[in-house]
């Protein structure tokens, strides 16, 4: 059976609903069927009737007053099994409390008085049948719409434990590593004093030529290099995690300043470097962790010392702010390209720069610094270009009070 759409007229009176049917079948028959019902409970078994049979009705039009069940009652009833069918009510003897009934209980379109004209009757219909069409589209892009937000939220969920899965094993994977980091950079120190007490051992030993004591301090240097390397991976490993927060404590921060200082007065004496302060001249005591402030310094005059020329000059100085402090380190060394400042504060990452006098680098010394700023909650600012020297500026909240 070929399943078509339908038009359902129903009225008691089987000349009014035979014109009926001649009129929509003049203008609609051949898109339409045109069925009929000469009561309300017959419209109903044969509105049943036609779904049952995959019809689609979009229109029924009926009479108000008939014997038995009323239009109001069979409008209300079709439109609990069917809401997207349109209702039309023929009315000559209607109650206002009729129409009201259909309106909130059914759904009423549209209702035409008796006699009604051609002209009338398919002007409302025509009326209808957009309004239905345009009601069956947007239900079924809102099917559409439900099922492909329903795909995406099965995508979306799928990808979300995909992700969670891929996390969990870079954490195991992190954790791992940070495990073998730990347990490396601590193996390494054997062999590291193993070496370093044959060189003692040699040295005391004596009758050492120029050469056999170049070769001695080199070897030195290396096995001094390693520390450093094994310092900054396990420094590095244990700032990264929770455990390792800073202990705010008050901090008197010019002394702390000048004792740091004093460890890098020979290394810029030995490269003629001059080390010029910028302090206040109050004494001053913040709210800090001075143990990661020391670090964040060493690690900056580290290297600026060991990336400047000799015969140049590193500024070191203090200001106080509202609620802050700034760090600000001030080289005139071979400063960093834009490439470099891409890669800035990567681990492991060899810049342009390179020491000025043969200087170990682990690659570590910035990684850190800026793991320490975060911890603080602090900035930090790099002002540089290649060529010109660098300028970096620490910047870290304080309980500032003065003494």
């Amino acid at each position: 059976m070929i399943k078509k759409q339908v038009i359902l007229c129903v009225d008691d009176e089987k000349l009014i609903l035979d014109s009926l049917k001649k009129q929509l079948k003049r203008y609609f028959e051949e898109l339409f069927l045109i069925e009929i019902a000469e009561s309300a409970e017959e419209a109903l078994a044969l509105f049943d009737e036609l779904r049952q049979e995959g019809h689609d009705i979009p229109l029924v039009i009926t009479d108000f007053t008939m014997p038995g069940m009323r239009g109001d009652e069979l409008l209300r009833r079709i439109h609990q099994y069917s809401p997207n069918t349109l209702n039309i009510l023929l009315t000559g003897q209607a109650t206002v409390e009729g129409v009201r009934n259909i309106i909130n209980q059914a759904g009423l379109f549209m209702y035409l008085v008796k006699p009604w004209s051609a002209e009338e009757l398919v002007s409302t219909v025509n009326q209808g049948l957009k309004i239905y069409q345009q009601g069956i589209r947007i239900e079924q892009q809102n099917k559409e719409l439900a099922e492909l937000n329903a795909s995406l939220e099965r995508k979306v969920q799928q990808r979300t434990e995909e992700l969670e899965h891929k996390n969990r094993a870079l954490q195991e994977l992190n954790h791992e590593k940070d495990l073998l980091m730990s347990i490396v950079a601590h193996d390494l120190k054997a062999p590291l004093n193993k070496v370093k007490g044959v060189l003692e051992l040699i040295k005391l030993a004596g009758h050492l030529n120029e050469d056999q004591q170049q070769y001695m301090r080199l070897a030195g240097q290396t096995i001094e290099r390693g520390y450093h390397l094994i310092r900054d991976l396990l420094d590095i490993n244990a700032y990264e995690h929770q455990g390792s927060e800073p202990d705010c404590q008050d901090v008197a921060l010019v002394s702390l300043l000048e004792e740091q200082l004093v460890f890098f007065e020979a290394e810029a004496t030995q490269k003629n470097i001059t080390l010029q302060r910028d302090f206040p001249p109050q004494t001053t005591v913040v709210c800090t962790d001075g143990d990661f402030v020391v670090r964040i310094l060493n690690n900056l005059l580290s290297n600026a010392l060991k990336f400047s020329y000799p015969h140049t000059t590193v500024m070191i100085s203090l200001k106080l702010k509202a609620n802050r402090f700034e760090l600000t380190i001030k080289d005139q060394g071979q400063g960093f390209s834009d490439e470099d400042k891409r890669l800035l504060f990567k681990k492991f990452q060899r810049l342009s720069a390179r020491p000025t006098q043969g200087e170990g680098s682990t690659g570590l010394g910035l990684a850190i610094i800026k793991t320490l700023v975060d911890k603080l909650g602090g900035t930090i600012d790099l002002q540089s270009q290649q060529g010109q020297g660098t300028t970096f500026v620490v910047s870290l909240p304080n309980g500032l009070r003065r003494v």
